[in-house]
């Protein structure tokens, strides 16, 4: 499921378990801001930033979970 509150924007990632190498692709811009943070069961989670036609997005690997990117 996804959900968007108060500047947090909340999903889920399924990956079967013979997925390799799945990357997430997360805008840096959204509808409050800048990609302030984002975590995993509490913990954070490090990404790197890439340009993609004038878009930038944060990569991160996608395990099977629930993510909150905060932004603002």
């Amino acid at each position: 499921g996804i959900s968007w509150s108060a500047g947090t924007f909340t999903f889920d990632v399924t990956a079967d378990a013979a997925a390799t190498g799945l990357q997430v692709l997360l805008p840096t811009e959204g509808p409050s801001g800048t990609l302030a943070g984002l975590s995993r069961g509490g913990s954070p989670v490090p990404y790197s930033v890439q340009t993609i036609k004038g878009i930038q997005y944060a990569f991160f690997p996608a395990a099977g979970a629930t993510y909150q990117a905060t932004y603002g």
